[in-house]
Protein backbone atom coordinates (compact mmCIF):
# COMPACT_ATOMS: atom_id res chain seq x y z
CA UNK A 1 0.00 0.00 0.00
CA UNK A 2 1.13 3.51 -0.68
CA UNK A 3 -0.14 6.31 1.55
CA UNK A 4 0.47 9.92 0.70
CA UNK A 5 0.45 11.93 3.89
CA UNK A 6 0.88 15.68 4.12
CA UNK A 7 1.15 17.65 7.31
CA UNK A 8 1.52 21.29 6.37
CA UNK A 9 1.97 24.16 8.78
CA UNK A 10 3.60 27.52 9.14
CA UNK A 11 7.26 28.33 9.08
CA UNK A 12 9.15 28.44 12.34
CA UNK A 13 8.61 32.14 12.94
CA UNK A 14 4.85 31.75 13.11
CA UNK A 15 4.65 28.18 14.34
CA UNK A 16 4.91 28.74 18.06
CA UNK A 17 2.48 31.64 18.05
CA UNK A 18 -0.21 29.68 16.25
CA UNK A 19 0.23 26.23 17.76
CA UNK A 20 2.11 24.56 14.89
CA UNK A 21 5.35 22.70 15.33
CA UNK A 22 7.79 22.97 12.43
CA UNK A 23 9.69 19.89 11.40
CA UNK A 24 12.26 18.92 8.81
CA UNK A 25 11.31 17.21 5.59
CA UNK A 26 11.15 13.45 5.92
CA UNK A 27 10.99 10.72 3.33
CA UNK A 28 10.44 7.32 4.89
CA UNK A 29 10.25 4.42 2.48
CA UNK A 30 9.57 0.72 2.87
CA UNK A 31 8.30 -1.76 0.28
CA UNK A 32 4.72 -1.16 1.47
CA UNK A 33 4.67 2.42 2.81
CA UNK A 34 5.80 5.86 1.70
CA UNK A 35 5.18 8.98 3.74
CA UNK A 36 6.04 12.44 2.46
CA UNK A 37 6.14 15.44 4.79
CA UNK A 38 6.60 18.92 3.34
CA UNK A 39 9.87 20.55 4.35
CA UNK A 40 8.10 23.77 5.37
CA UNK A 41 5.37 21.96 7.21
CA UNK A 42 4.36 21.63 10.79
CA UNK A 43 2.19 19.40 12.86
CA UNK A 44 -0.80 20.77 14.72
CA UNK A 45 -0.31 21.19 18.43
CA UNK A 46 -3.77 21.84 19.85
CA UNK A 47 -4.16 23.75 23.11
CA UNK A 48 -4.38 21.63 26.23
CA UNK A 49 -6.81 21.61 27.85
CA UNK A 50 -8.86 22.24 24.74
CA UNK A 51 -10.82 25.49 25.11
CA UNK A 52 -14.43 26.07 24.28
CA UNK A 53 -14.29 27.08 20.59
CA UNK A 54 -16.07 30.34 21.34
CA UNK A 55 -13.50 31.31 23.96
CA UNK A 56 -10.73 30.32 21.56
CA UNK A 57 -12.02 32.61 18.81
CA UNK A 58 -12.83 35.50 21.17
CA UNK A 59 -9.69 35.31 23.32
CA UNK A 60 -8.27 38.62 22.05
CA UNK A 61 -11.52 40.50 21.40
CA UNK A 62 -11.07 42.63 24.50
CA UNK A 63 -7.76 44.01 23.26
CA UNK A 64 -9.28 44.91 19.86
CA UNK A 65 -11.95 47.11 21.36
CA UNK A 66 -13.61 49.46 18.91
CA UNK A 67 -12.01 48.02 15.80
CA UNK A 68 -14.67 46.98 13.28
CA UNK A 69 -15.16 43.22 13.26
CA UNK A 70 -18.15 42.75 10.95
CA UNK A 71 -19.81 44.82 8.23
CA UNK A 72 -23.05 43.46 6.75
CA UNK A 73 -24.19 45.56 3.84
CA UNK A 74 -27.00 45.53 1.30
CA UNK A 75 -27.79 48.31 -1.20
CA UNK A 76 -30.33 49.68 1.30
CA UNK A 77 -28.71 49.17 4.69
CA UNK A 78 -25.33 48.68 6.36
CA UNK A 79 -24.78 47.40 9.90
CA UNK A 80 -21.47 47.07 11.73
CA UNK A 81 -20.23 45.45 14.92
CA UNK A 82 -16.94 46.10 16.70
CA UNK A 83 -14.99 43.47 18.57
CA UNK A 84 -16.14 45.09 21.82
CA UNK A 85 -19.78 44.89 20.65
CA UNK A 86 -19.46 41.20 19.90
CA UNK A 87 -17.73 40.40 23.18
CA UNK A 88 -20.43 42.16 25.19
CA UNK A 89 -23.37 40.89 23.15
CA UNK A 90 -22.28 37.25 23.12
CA UNK A 91 -22.00 37.18 26.90
CA UNK A 92 -25.32 38.97 27.41
CA UNK A 93 -27.29 36.73 25.06
CA UNK A 94 -25.71 33.63 26.59
CA UNK A 95 -26.79 34.84 30.04
CA UNK A 96 -30.36 35.40 28.88
CA UNK A 97 -30.51 32.06 27.08
CA UNK A 98 -29.52 30.32 30.29
CA UNK A 99 -31.68 32.26 32.74
CA UNK A 100 -34.74 33.12 30.64
CA UNK A 101 -34.94 30.15 28.31
CA UNK A 102 -33.37 27.46 30.48
CA UNK A 103 -30.87 26.70 27.74
CA UNK A 104 -28.14 24.45 29.17
CA UNK A 105 -25.13 22.43 28.12
CA UNK A 106 -25.96 20.00 25.33
CA UNK A 107 -29.13 21.81 24.20
CA UNK A 108 -29.51 22.61 20.51
CA UNK A 109 -30.49 25.86 18.80
CA UNK A 110 -31.49 26.30 15.16
CA UNK A 111 -30.32 29.49 13.42
CA UNK A 112 -32.34 30.48 10.34
CA UNK A 113 -31.04 33.72 8.89
CA UNK A 114 -29.27 35.30 5.95
CA UNK A 115 -25.97 36.98 6.77
CA UNK A 116 -26.68 39.39 9.62
CA UNK A 117 -24.60 41.60 11.91
CA UNK A 118 -25.69 39.44 14.88
CA UNK A 119 -25.04 36.06 13.26
CA UNK A 120 -21.75 35.68 15.14
CA UNK A 121 -23.43 36.65 18.40
CA UNK A 122 -26.21 34.09 17.98
CA UNK A 123 -23.77 31.27 17.22
CA UNK A 124 -21.30 32.05 19.96
CA UNK A 125 -23.92 32.66 22.66
CA UNK A 126 -24.99 29.06 22.15
CA UNK A 127 -21.40 27.78 22.15
CA UNK A 128 -20.56 29.71 25.33
CA UNK A 129 -23.17 27.61 27.15
CA UNK A 130 -21.85 24.32 25.78
CA UNK A 131 -24.84 24.16 23.46
CA UNK A 132 -24.95 23.11 19.82
CA UNK A 133 -25.82 25.54 17.02
CA UNK A 134 -27.42 24.15 13.87
CA UNK A 135 -27.34 26.75 11.05
CA UNK A 136 -30.05 26.39 8.41
CA UNK A 137 -30.47 27.78 4.92
CA UNK A 138 -32.62 30.96 5.22
CA UNK A 139 -34.24 30.16 1.88
CA UNK A 140 -35.62 26.87 3.13
CA UNK A 141 -39.34 26.30 2.92
CA UNK A 142 -41.23 25.25 6.05
CA UNK A 143 -40.96 21.58 5.06
CA UNK A 144 -37.17 21.77 4.88
CA UNK A 145 -36.80 23.67 8.16
CA UNK A 146 -39.10 21.12 9.80
CA UNK A 147 -36.81 18.26 8.76
CA UNK A 148 -33.79 19.94 10.34
CA UNK A 149 -35.71 21.08 13.41
CA UNK A 150 -37.00 17.59 14.14
CA UNK A 151 -33.72 15.78 13.49
CA UNK A 152 -31.57 18.24 15.46
CA UNK A 153 -33.89 18.33 18.46
CA UNK A 154 -33.56 22.11 18.77
CA UNK A 155 -35.38 23.77 21.67
CA UNK A 156 -34.68 27.34 20.49
CA UNK A 157 -34.94 28.81 16.97
CA UNK A 158 -33.21 32.11 16.27
CA UNK A 159 -34.72 33.41 13.06
CA UNK A 160 -34.63 36.45 10.82
CA UNK A 161 -37.94 38.32 10.33
CA UNK A 162 -37.87 37.31 6.66
CA UNK A 163 -37.69 33.65 7.71
CA UNK A 164 -40.35 33.87 10.43
CA UNK A 165 -43.26 32.58 8.35
CA UNK A 166 -41.36 29.48 7.25
CA UNK A 167 -40.09 28.95 10.80
CA UNK A 168 -43.60 29.10 12.26
CA UNK A 169 -44.76 26.72 9.53
CA UNK A 170 -42.00 24.30 10.48
CA UNK A 171 -43.04 24.38 14.13
CA UNK A 172 -46.61 23.68 13.15
CA UNK A 173 -45.58 20.84 10.88
CA UNK A 174 -43.53 19.21 13.65
CA UNK A 175 -46.17 20.02 16.28
CA UNK A 176 -43.48 21.58 18.44
CA UNK A 177 -44.85 25.12 18.87
CA UNK A 178 -45.25 24.63 22.63
CA UNK A 179 -41.80 23.13 23.10
CA UNK A 180 -39.63 25.47 21.02
CA UNK A 181 -38.94 29.14 21.74
CA UNK A 182 -38.61 31.53 18.80
CA UNK A 183 -36.17 34.44 19.04
CA UNK A 184 -36.38 36.99 16.20
CA UNK A 185 -33.29 38.93 15.17
CA UNK A 186 -33.68 42.70 15.34
CA UNK A 187 -35.12 45.26 17.72
CA UNK A 188 -38.80 44.29 17.60
CA UNK A 189 -41.02 41.22 17.49
CA UNK A 190 -43.11 41.25 14.27
CA UNK A 191 -46.86 41.45 14.95
CA UNK A 192 -47.47 38.17 13.15
CA UNK A 193 -45.11 36.27 15.48
CA UNK A 194 -46.64 33.68 17.84
CA UNK A 195 -47.16 34.52 21.49
CA UNK A 196 -43.99 34.06 23.52
CA UNK A 197 -41.64 35.10 20.71
CA UNK A 198 -38.62 37.02 22.00
CA UNK A 199 -36.66 39.93 20.54
CA UNK A 200 -32.93 39.28 20.05
CA UNK A 201 -31.85 42.88 20.72
CA UNK A 202 -33.54 42.74 24.11
CA UNK A 203 -31.33 39.77 25.01
CA UNK A 204 -28.25 41.77 24.01
CA UNK A 205 -29.03 44.56 26.45
CA UNK A 206 -29.09 42.68 29.75
CA UNK A 207 -25.76 44.07 30.93
CA UNK A 208 -24.98 40.64 32.36
CA UNK A 209 -22.49 37.95 31.51
CA UNK A 210 -21.61 34.28 31.91
CA UNK A 211 -18.41 32.29 31.91
CA UNK A 212 -17.94 29.93 29.00
CA UNK A 213 -18.69 26.30 29.80
CA UNK A 214 -15.64 24.04 29.78
CA UNK A 215 -15.92 21.40 27.07
CA UNK A 216 -14.40 18.07 26.17
CA UNK A 217 -12.66 17.69 22.83
CA UNK A 218 -15.45 15.52 21.43
CA UNK A 219 -18.33 17.74 22.62
CA UNK A 220 -20.47 18.90 19.72
CA UNK A 221 -20.30 22.57 18.75
CA UNK A 222 -22.18 22.96 15.48
CA UNK A 223 -24.54 20.82 13.46
CA UNK A 224 -24.63 21.89 9.81
CA UNK A 225 -26.71 19.71 7.53
CA UNK A 226 -24.99 18.09 4.58
CA UNK A 227 -26.04 15.49 2.07
CA UNK A 228 -22.64 13.86 2.42
CA UNK A 229 -21.88 11.49 -0.43
CA UNK A 230 -25.54 10.70 -1.16
CA UNK A 231 -29.07 10.79 0.16
CA UNK A 232 -31.01 13.27 2.27
CA UNK A 233 -29.40 16.03 4.38
CA UNK A 234 -27.77 14.72 7.54
CA UNK A 235 -26.62 16.51 10.68
CA UNK A 236 -22.83 16.72 10.45
CA UNK A 237 -21.49 16.49 14.00
CA UNK A 238 -18.65 19.02 14.26
CA UNK A 239 -16.89 19.17 17.62
CA UNK A 240 -15.03 21.92 19.46
CA UNK A 241 -11.79 20.09 18.62
CA UNK A 242 -12.70 19.95 14.92
CA UNK A 243 -13.23 23.72 14.79
CA UNK A 244 -10.15 24.69 16.83
CA UNK A 245 -8.06 22.42 14.60
CA UNK A 246 -9.58 23.79 11.41
CA UNK A 247 -8.92 27.40 12.37
CA UNK A 248 -5.28 26.44 12.87
CA UNK A 249 -5.27 24.58 9.57
CA UNK A 250 -6.11 27.84 7.78
CA UNK A 251 -2.86 29.41 8.96
CA UNK A 252 -0.37 27.91 6.50
CA UNK A 253 -2.32 28.44 3.27
CA UNK A 254 -4.23 31.58 4.27
CA UNK A 255 -3.80 33.47 7.54
CA UNK A 256 -0.03 33.89 7.38
CA UNK A 257 -0.61 36.08 4.31
CA UNK A 258 -3.07 38.39 6.09
CA UNK A 259 -0.34 40.54 7.60
CA UNK A 260 -1.16 42.46 10.76
CA UNK A 261 -4.69 42.87 9.53
CA UNK A 262 -6.81 42.18 6.49
CA UNK A 263 -10.25 43.06 5.24
CA UNK A 264 -12.02 39.96 3.99
CA UNK A 265 -14.90 40.32 1.55
CA UNK A 266 -17.16 37.29 1.54
CA UNK A 267 -20.62 37.08 0.00
CA UNK A 268 -20.76 33.44 1.12
CA UNK A 269 -23.78 32.51 3.24
CA UNK A 270 -22.69 32.06 6.84
CA UNK A 271 -24.92 29.01 7.31
CA UNK A 272 -22.67 27.24 4.77
CA UNK A 273 -19.61 25.68 6.40
CA UNK A 274 -17.26 27.52 3.98
CA UNK A 275 -18.66 30.87 5.05
CA UNK A 276 -19.01 29.83 8.68
CA UNK A 277 -15.40 28.83 9.29
CA UNK A 278 -13.34 30.51 6.57
CA UNK A 279 -15.16 33.85 6.43
CA UNK A 280 -16.71 34.36 9.86
CA UNK A 281 -14.56 32.66 12.47
CA UNK A 282 -11.04 32.58 11.02
CA UNK A 283 -10.79 36.33 10.21
CA UNK A 284 -12.30 37.40 13.55
CA UNK A 285 -10.01 35.03 15.45
CA UNK A 286 -7.09 36.67 13.65
CA UNK A 287 -8.38 40.19 14.33
CA UNK A 288 -9.30 41.03 10.74
CA UNK A 289 -12.52 42.57 9.47
CA UNK A 290 -15.24 40.67 7.61
CA UNK A 291 -17.35 42.50 5.04
CA UNK A 292 -20.32 40.48 3.85
CA UNK A 293 -23.72 40.75 2.15
CA UNK A 294 -27.11 39.26 3.10
CA UNK A 295 -27.66 38.43 -0.58
CA UNK A 296 -25.29 38.61 -3.53
CA UNK A 297 -25.59 41.69 -5.72
CA UNK A 298 -22.71 42.24 -8.18
CA UNK A 299 -22.75 46.08 -8.28
CA UNK A 300 -22.92 46.27 -4.49
CA UNK A 301 -20.25 43.59 -4.12
CA UNK A 302 -17.91 45.62 -6.34
CA UNK A 303 -18.74 48.83 -4.49
CA UNK A 304 -17.81 47.18 -1.17
CA UNK A 305 -14.37 46.26 -2.49
CA UNK A 306 -13.90 49.88 -3.46
CA UNK A 307 -15.34 51.43 -0.30
CA UNK A 308 -13.68 49.18 2.30
CA UNK A 309 -10.47 48.52 0.35
CA UNK A 310 -10.95 44.78 0.78
CA UNK A 311 -7.73 42.83 0.47
CA UNK A 312 -8.98 39.25 0.13
CA UNK A 313 -12.17 37.64 -1.17
CA UNK A 314 -13.76 34.26 -0.46
CA UNK A 315 -15.74 33.35 -3.56
CA UNK A 316 -17.35 30.57 -5.57
CA UNK A 317 -16.83 29.94 -9.31
CA UNK A 318 -19.98 31.72 -10.59
CA UNK A 319 -18.88 34.98 -8.94
CA UNK A 320 -15.36 34.58 -10.28
CA UNK A 321 -16.88 34.07 -13.74
CA UNK A 322 -18.63 37.43 -13.32
CA UNK A 323 -15.32 39.07 -12.38
CA UNK A 324 -13.87 37.67 -15.59
CA UNK A 325 -16.64 38.66 -17.99
CA UNK A 326 -19.12 41.18 -16.63
CA UNK A 327 -18.72 44.75 -18.01
CA UNK A 328 -19.67 46.27 -14.62
CA UNK A 329 -16.31 45.25 -13.18
CA UNK A 330 -14.56 48.00 -15.14
CA UNK A 331 -16.66 50.67 -13.43
CA UNK A 332 -15.18 50.05 -9.97
CA UNK A 333 -11.74 50.28 -8.42
CA UNK A 334 -11.05 46.81 -7.02
CA UNK A 335 -7.27 47.16 -7.10
CA UNK A 336 -7.07 46.65 -3.31
CA UNK A 337 -7.75 42.93 -3.81
CA UNK A 338 -4.60 40.89 -3.32
CA UNK A 339 -6.03 37.37 -3.24
CA UNK A 340 -9.15 35.45 -4.26
CA UNK A 341 -9.93 32.04 -2.82
CA UNK A 342 -12.33 29.83 -4.77
CA UNK A 343 -14.01 26.83 -3.16
CA UNK A 344 -17.32 24.91 -2.86
CA UNK A 345 -17.02 23.75 -6.50
CA UNK A 346 -14.11 23.29 -8.95
CA UNK A 347 -12.90 26.42 -10.73
CA UNK A 348 -12.30 25.86 -14.43
CA UNK A 349 -8.82 26.66 -15.68
CA UNK A 350 -10.25 28.84 -18.45
CA UNK A 351 -12.26 30.94 -16.00
CA UNK A 352 -9.24 31.27 -13.72
CA UNK A 353 -7.05 32.39 -16.61
CA UNK A 354 -9.64 34.91 -17.83
CA UNK A 355 -10.02 36.37 -14.34
CA UNK A 356 -6.25 36.56 -13.91
CA UNK A 357 -5.90 38.36 -17.24
CA UNK A 358 -8.53 40.92 -16.28
CA UNK A 359 -7.41 41.59 -12.70
CA UNK A 360 -3.68 41.35 -13.31
CA UNK A 361 -0.85 39.12 -12.15
CA UNK A 362 -0.60 40.91 -8.79
CA UNK A 363 -3.82 39.22 -7.64
CA UNK A 364 -3.43 35.68 -6.36
CA UNK A 365 -6.24 33.42 -7.57
CA UNK A 366 -6.24 30.05 -5.91
CA UNK A 367 -8.47 27.17 -4.98
CA UNK A 368 -9.29 25.33 -1.80
CA UNK A 369 -11.15 22.09 -1.28
CA UNK A 370 -13.19 20.82 1.59
CA UNK A 371 -16.58 19.65 2.77
CA UNK A 372 -18.86 19.97 5.78
CA UNK A 373 -17.43 16.72 7.11
CA UNK A 374 -13.96 18.37 7.29
CA UNK A 375 -15.11 21.51 9.14
CA UNK A 376 -14.50 22.36 6.14
CA UNK A 377 -10.96 22.92 4.82
CA UNK A 378 -9.05 19.88 3.59
CA UNK A 379 -6.63 21.39 1.07
CA UNK A 380 -5.69 24.87 -0.09
CA UNK A 381 -2.93 26.50 -2.11
CA UNK A 382 -0.72 28.98 -0.28
CA UNK A 383 -0.50 32.48 -1.78
CA UNK A 384 3.17 32.07 -2.63
CA UNK A 385 2.74 28.87 -4.63
CA UNK A 386 -0.70 28.45 -6.22
CA UNK A 387 -1.14 25.96 -9.04
CA UNK A 388 -3.77 26.52 -11.70
CA UNK A 389 -6.39 23.78 -11.77
CA UNK A 390 -5.47 22.28 -8.41
CA UNK A 391 -6.96 22.68 -4.93
CA UNK A 392 -3.54 22.87 -3.33
CA UNK A 393 -1.81 20.60 -0.82
CA UNK A 394 -3.54 19.08 2.21
CA UNK A 395 -3.67 21.26 5.30
CA UNK A 396 -1.68 20.65 8.47
CA UNK A 397 -2.27 17.51 10.46
CA UNK A 398 -4.03 15.57 7.69
CA UNK A 399 -3.23 12.27 6.03
CA UNK A 400 -4.44 11.45 2.54
CA UNK A 401 -4.82 8.36 0.38
CA UNK A 402 -5.95 8.09 -3.20
CA UNK A 403 -7.71 4.74 -3.59
CA UNK A 404 -9.17 2.74 -6.43
CA UNK A 405 -12.90 3.44 -6.52
CA UNK A 406 -13.81 -0.20 -7.11
CA UNK A 407 -11.27 -2.06 -4.97
CA UNK A 408 -10.21 0.45 -2.32
CA UNK A 409 -6.57 -0.26 -3.13
CA UNK A 410 -4.22 2.70 -2.56
CA UNK A 411 -2.89 4.24 -5.75
CA UNK A 412 0.46 5.88 -6.51
CA UNK A 413 1.11 9.54 -7.22
CA UNK A 414 -0.55 10.78 -10.38
CA UNK A 415 -3.24 8.12 -10.59
CA UNK A 416 -6.89 9.05 -10.27
CA UNK A 417 -9.06 7.61 -7.49
CA UNK A 418 -11.26 8.47 -4.54
CA UNK A 419 -9.81 10.89 -2.00
CA UNK A 420 -9.70 9.36 1.47
CA UNK A 421 -8.40 11.34 4.42
CA UNK A 422 -8.19 11.61 8.19
CA UNK A 423 -7.21 14.29 10.65
CA UNK A 424 -8.35 16.31 13.67
CA UNK A 425 -10.91 18.24 11.59
CA UNK A 426 -12.86 15.15 10.46
CA UNK A 427 -16.41 15.10 11.82
CA UNK A 428 -17.56 12.81 14.61
CA UNK A 429 -20.25 11.34 12.35
CA UNK A 430 -23.82 11.98 11.24
CA UNK A 431 -26.45 12.68 13.89
CA UNK A 432 -28.97 9.87 14.40
CA UNK A 433 -27.59 8.03 11.39
CA UNK A 434 -25.02 5.34 12.23
CA UNK A 435 -25.56 3.62 8.88
CA UNK A 436 -24.58 6.70 6.88
CA UNK A 437 -21.65 7.30 9.23
CA UNK A 438 -20.37 3.74 8.75
CA UNK A 439 -20.59 4.12 4.96
CA UNK A 440 -18.06 6.96 4.87
CA UNK A 441 -16.07 6.83 8.14
CA UNK A 442 -14.17 3.75 9.28
CA UNK A 443 -12.98 2.78 12.75
CA UNK A 444 -9.49 4.15 12.07
CA UNK A 445 -10.85 7.61 11.26
CA UNK A 446 -10.47 7.45 7.48
CA UNK A 447 -13.17 9.46 5.69
CA UNK A 448 -14.32 8.47 2.22
CA UNK A 449 -15.00 11.85 0.65
CA UNK A 450 -16.85 10.73 -2.48
CA UNK A 451 -14.62 13.07 -4.49
CA UNK A 452 -12.36 11.70 -7.19
CA UNK A 453 -8.96 13.22 -7.80
CA UNK A 454 -5.24 12.76 -8.00
CA UNK A 455 -2.13 14.04 -6.26
CA UNK A 456 0.90 15.29 -8.19
CA UNK A 457 4.55 15.01 -7.24
CA UNK A 458 4.34 18.24 -5.22
CA UNK A 459 1.45 16.91 -3.18
CA UNK A 460 -1.16 19.17 -4.79
CA UNK A 461 -4.64 17.70 -5.11
CA UNK A 462 -6.70 18.04 -8.27
CA UNK A 463 -10.42 17.23 -8.07
CA UNK A 464 -11.57 15.54 -11.28
CA UNK A 465 -15.00 14.06 -10.55
CA UNK A 466 -17.47 12.99 -7.90
CA UNK A 467 -18.58 9.50 -6.98
CA UNK A 468 -21.43 10.94 -5.04
CA UNK A 469 -24.55 11.89 -6.93
CA UNK A 470 -24.93 15.17 -5.12
CA UNK A 471 -25.69 18.08 -7.45
CA UNK A 472 -23.79 21.32 -6.92
CA UNK A 473 -25.70 24.43 -8.04
CA UNK A 474 -23.43 27.48 -7.64
CA UNK A 475 -21.70 25.63 -4.80
CA UNK A 476 -24.97 24.78 -3.00
CA UNK A 477 -25.86 21.17 -2.37
CA UNK A 478 -28.91 19.76 -4.14
CA UNK A 479 -29.52 16.16 -2.98
CA UNK A 480 -31.28 14.18 -5.73
CA UNK A 481 -32.98 11.92 -3.18
CA UNK A 482 -34.65 14.89 -1.52
CA UNK A 483 -36.16 16.18 -4.76
CA UNK A 484 -37.22 12.67 -5.70
CA UNK A 485 -38.97 12.24 -2.37
CA UNK A 486 -40.72 15.57 -2.87
CA UNK A 487 -41.90 14.70 -6.39
CA UNK A 488 -43.31 11.40 -5.14
CA UNK A 489 -45.70 13.32 -2.89
CA UNK A 490 -47.39 14.83 -5.98
CA UNK A 491 -50.67 13.08 -6.67
CA UNK A 492 -49.81 12.57 -10.35
CA UNK A 493 -46.33 11.10 -9.90
CA UNK A 494 -45.73 7.36 -9.79
CA UNK A 495 -41.92 7.39 -9.77
CA UNK A 496 -39.10 9.91 -10.14
CA UNK A 497 -35.36 10.27 -10.50
CA UNK A 498 -33.20 13.40 -10.44
CA UNK A 499 -29.78 13.87 -12.01
CA UNK A 500 -27.44 16.76 -12.70
CA UNK A 501 -27.11 18.66 -15.95
CA UNK A 502 -23.96 20.61 -16.78
CA UNK A 503 -24.46 24.38 -16.83
CA UNK A 504 -21.93 27.02 -17.92
CA UNK A 505 -22.65 29.52 -15.14
CA UNK A 506 -24.12 27.45 -12.30
CA UNK A 507 -21.90 24.39 -12.71
CA UNK A 508 -24.82 21.98 -12.47
CA UNK A 509 -28.61 22.15 -12.38
CA UNK A 510 -31.06 19.42 -11.37
CA UNK A 511 -33.21 17.66 -13.96
CA UNK A 512 -36.07 15.32 -13.09
CA UNK A 513 -37.30 12.23 -14.86
CA UNK A 514 -40.87 11.40 -13.94
CA UNK A 515 -43.20 8.46 -14.45
CA UNK A 516 -46.80 9.63 -14.29
CA UNK A 517 -49.60 7.49 -12.94
CA UNK A 518 -51.44 5.70 -15.78
CA UNK A 519 -54.66 7.68 -15.43
CA UNK A 520 -52.93 11.08 -15.46
CA UNK A 521 -52.83 13.10 -18.68
CA UNK A 522 -53.37 16.68 -17.54
CA UNK A 523 -50.07 17.47 -15.79
CA UNK A 524 -47.30 19.16 -17.74
CA UNK A 525 -43.58 19.33 -17.12
CA UNK A 526 -43.95 23.03 -16.37
CA UNK A 527 -46.62 22.25 -13.78
CA UNK A 528 -44.24 19.96 -11.89
CA UNK A 529 -41.35 22.45 -12.07
CA UNK A 530 -43.56 25.18 -10.59
CA UNK A 531 -45.06 22.86 -7.97
CA UNK A 532 -41.64 21.70 -6.73
CA UNK A 533 -40.29 25.27 -6.72
CA UNK A 534 -43.03 26.34 -4.29
CA UNK A 535 -41.90 23.67 -1.82
CA UNK A 536 -38.11 23.98 -1.99
CA UNK A 537 -35.31 26.48 -1.58
CA UNK A 538 -34.54 28.41 -4.81
CA UNK A 539 -31.25 26.61 -5.45
CA UNK A 540 -33.17 23.32 -5.67
CA UNK A 541 -35.42 24.48 -8.50
CA UNK A 542 -35.57 22.01 -11.39
CA UNK A 543 -33.77 24.35 -13.75
CA UNK A 544 -32.84 21.37 -15.93
CA UNK A 545 -36.53 20.73 -16.46
CA UNK A 546 -38.73 17.66 -16.20
CA UNK A 547 -38.80 14.80 -18.69
CA UNK A 548 -41.56 12.21 -18.70
CA UNK A 549 -40.29 8.65 -19.01
CA UNK A 550 -41.96 5.22 -19.07
CA UNK A 551 -39.78 3.62 -16.40
CA UNK A 552 -37.01 4.62 -14.00
CA UNK A 553 -33.97 2.33 -14.44
CA UNK A 554 -33.23 0.50 -11.19
CA UNK A 555 -30.93 -2.20 -9.89
CA UNK A 556 -32.13 -5.59 -8.76
CA UNK A 557 -32.19 -4.21 -5.24
CA UNK A 558 -34.43 -1.33 -6.33
CA UNK A 559 -31.79 1.41 -6.29
CA UNK A 560 -32.22 4.15 -8.86
CA UNK A 561 -29.52 3.89 -11.52
CA UNK A 562 -28.91 7.60 -11.92
CA UNK A 563 -25.69 6.88 -13.77
CA UNK A 564 -27.63 5.09 -16.53
CA UNK A 565 -30.10 7.97 -16.85
CA UNK A 566 -27.28 10.49 -16.94
CA UNK A 567 -25.43 8.60 -19.66
CA UNK A 568 -28.58 8.62 -21.80
CA UNK A 569 -29.15 12.29 -21.06
CA UNK A 570 -25.59 13.30 -21.95
CA UNK A 571 -25.93 11.33 -25.19
CA UNK A 572 -28.81 13.63 -26.12
CA UNK A 573 -31.63 11.10 -25.92
CA UNK A 574 -33.91 13.48 -24.02
CA UNK A 575 -33.04 16.78 -25.65
CA UNK A 576 -36.00 18.97 -26.60
CA UNK A 577 -38.55 16.39 -25.49
CA UNK A 578 -41.19 17.25 -22.87
CA UNK A 579 -38.75 19.41 -20.91
CA UNK A 580 -39.89 22.58 -19.17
Amino acid sequence: MQILARRLGVVAAAAGRHGLRPRRGIHMSTPSLQIFVNSAAGELSLPSPLPNFSEYVMADFGARGDKTAIVVSSPDHTATRTFADLSRDVKSVAHEFRHRLGFVEGDRALLVSPNHADYFTAVHAVLQLGGVCSPANPLYAAREIAMQLKDSGAKVVVTHPLCLQATVGALEETQSSKDVTIVVLGDAVPPEAPAGTLCFDELKDSGKSVDAVAVAADDLAILPYSSGTTGLPKGTMITHKNLVANVQQFIWPEVRFYGDSATILSPLPLFHIYGFTASLNVPLWHGSTLVTLPAFDLPHFLSLVQEYQCTRAHLVPPIILALAKHPLVDQYDISSLKAIVSAAAPLGSEVEAATQARLGESVVIKQGWGMSELSPIGACSPDDHPKTGTSGPPVAGMEYKIVDVATGKALPTGEEGEIVCRGPNVMAGYLNNPEATAECLDSDGWLRTGDVGLVDSDGYITITDRIKELIKYKGFQVPPAELEALLLTHEAVLDAAVISRAHDEAGEVPRAFVVLKPEIDDVSAADLVAWAAERSAPHKKLRGGVHFIDQIPKSAAGKILRRVIKERDVAGEFDMEQVA
